[in-house]
């Protein structure tokens, strides 16, 4: 199993917007990490092509019931599994009204 290090798709985003895409081919697992004092949407996404992108829900670690998401509105740990066919992962910032949001994807191959 090998682990891939920390990559940032959004880094102190203060407004709406899309984030970084990371390539995520051949790994079986990543994390995202929400971080910051912020007021706004974070929606994850995934491409299999880097062009037409889905909202995609994952697993919220911090929930007690490690219940889905495909949003979070504060920091969280969101655990996305089967990435069979997933070549990238984004989050986007959606109606933001202040503050600044960080997420840093971590992945397992």
């Amino acid at each position: 199993m090998r682990i891939f290090g920390k990559v940032a798709t959004l880094s102190a985003k203060a407004a709406n917007g899309e984030g970084t895409p990371v390539n995520v081919g051949g790994m079986e697992a990543t994390a995202i990490a929400v971080t910051g004092t912020f007021n706004a949407d974070v929606v994850f996404k995934v491409s299999a092509d880097g062009v037409t992108w889905y909202e995609a829900y994952g697993h919220n670690i911090g929930d007690a019931n490690h219940g889905l998401a495909k949003k979070v509105t504060a920091p969280a740990m969101i655990q996305f599994r089967d990435l069979g066919g997933i070549q990238f992962m984004r989050c986007d910032v959606e109606n933001y009204s202040s503050g600044a949001v960080t997420a840093e994807l971590v992945g397992v191959g």
